[in-house]
């Protein structure tokens, strides 16, 4: 039996060497020579072996024997099965020489992780300024610190076979409803074997339809909009490396509400949603209105305004279909170009693609004075809903809309609208309806 032991040893080891980083030291550790096992580009290879001296100078000074120290360190025995996959996640490990088995422990880790930034998604304008980063650690540590009570529930659980992942779920116990609990908990246990290597999957488990462009999952960077939902009842999902917080179930009014605006008083708290909700609108029908009202549908015009648009549009050579779609593709490029360049040059770009583009198409007699108005406004309007999710899902409705129009006019924008309002009426997200209404109970956890 030693025999067969030490050659699984020897293999195990040997299967490590291709790791590249992986590295084995030897070091004096209560009078024995111990086997230091390490991956140098995740542990802190000296001060963890610092950290190992200093014990075992006190475990001698009290004359312990091997199982104190291990007790005092942490250790935990694995077989050489574990091996790899302990190295991987980040532990050390020791082999004495009178032991079959490891035993791993928490090293002192290198610093890699960024610090806590400002947000670079979702500007705050009267609220906390910190936002989650890439370590889940700390990211739970930032929603403790929001919310300081003990019914904030934390449960751990490790995704992937192959490639692990660490994921954890929050709630508000007391707060969210148990059963969403249970069904949240279910669905993330039951993708748990899946490959998360990206979001998307984990939006899959949380019951997001690849072809549903609303998201019924709300993500945010904020720790004090992520405290605001738990307070709702949501339940919130983090994955390890992902600076995001998925909240369960994502609802409508999302794209209307911020946790940001309870910090002024109630009145201007109403101004700011009711204005988000008609930017909403206008960002979804103003294409296509000007379609109906300029190519199928003109008659219901006054006449004084229906010759000032002609007017306008005398010399544009294209339908009024191609003229929209010509300087909406041009404003998405704008959008897509100032989100993904550094924030250096991005702001230049969206003026360039703003004011050059859209004065040099209207001297070129391309596209009307009016319809850039329309686009400015949509554009502007887009900008105004919350969430860059929402926002998207409403570029991507409006083409589906802006074709009705073209074909039925009025009645087909109408009709297409009726249509956008019984899809969203009939999402469902662990039972709850897209159209629910959250809201903060009374007395709780603020």
């Amino acid at each position: 039996m030693q025999e067969v032991s030490a050659l699984s040893d020897t293999i195990s080891l040997a299967s490590l060497e291709k790791l590249g980083d992986f590295q084995k030291q030897s070091i004096r550790l209560l009078e024995h020579d111990v086997c230091f096992l390490f991956l140098h580009t995740l542990v802190d290879a000296h001060q963890t072996k610092q950290q190992l001296f200093t014990w075992s100078a006190e475990a001698v000074t009290r004359a312990w024997d091997v199982e104190m120290l291990l007790v005092r360190i942490e250790g935990e025995a694995i077989s050489s099965d574990q091996l790899t996959a302990a190295l991987v996640n980040g532990m050390a490990i020791l082999q004495f020489p009178d032991r079959a088995q490891y035993i791993q422990f928490v090293p002192i880790r290198k610093k890699f992780d960024r610090s806590i930034t400002e947000s670079q998604t979702q500007s705050v304008v009267q609220g906390a300024q910190n936002s989650f980063t890439e370590d889940l650690n700390t990211n739970i540590a930032l929603l403790r610190k929001q919310s300081v009570t003990p019914e904030l529930i934390y449960r751990p659980v490790t995704l992937g076979t192959h490639s692990k992942r660490s994921a954890a779920m929050l709630y508000l116990e007391g707060t969210a409803n148990p059963e969403l609990v249970d069904q949240v908990w279910q669905a993330i246990q039951k993708g748990a074997k899946l490959k998360h290597h990206t979001s998307q999957s984990m939006l899959k488990t949380l019951q997001q339809k690849w072809w549903n462009p609303f998201p019924t999952v709300y993500s945010t960077e904020l720790p004090h909009e992520a405290t605001h939902l738990l307070q709702e009842g949501r339940v919130l999902v983090f994955l390890d490396q992902y600076p995001m917080a998925m909240a369960a179930p994502g609802l409508l009014q999302d794209a209307f509400g911020l946790a940001e605006d309870r910090n002024y008083p109630s009145i201007i708290t109403y101004f700011f949603r009711i204005f988000r909700v008609i930017a909403f609108i206008i960002a979804i029908t103003a294409p296509s209105l000007y379609v109906a009202l300029i190519a199928v549908n003109p008659e219901v015009l006054r006449i004084q305004l229906a010759l000032s648009i002609a007017q306008s549009r005398e010399g544009v050579p294209y339908p009024a279909l191609v003229e929209v779609l010509l300087m909406m593709l041009v404003m998405e490029l704008v959008m897509e170009a100032s989100v993904r360049l550094p924030k250096s040059i991005g702001p230049t770009v969206t003026m360039v693609g703003g004011i050059v583009l859209g004065q040099a198409v209207v001297q070129a007699q391309l596209v009307s004075n009016l319809l850039i108005i329309v686009i400015s406004a949509m554009t502007i309007a887009n900008f105004s809903i919350i969430g860059y999710q929402n926002a998207v899902a409403v570029r991507l409705v409006k083409y589906a809309l802006l074709i009705i129009t073209t074909i039925y006019g009025l009645i087909g924008m109408i009709v297409g609208v009726a249509w956008c309002i019984a899809f969203i009426s009939g999402m469902t997200t662990f039972g709850i309806p897209y159209l629910s209404i959250m809201k903060v109970k009374e007395g709780s956890h603020e």
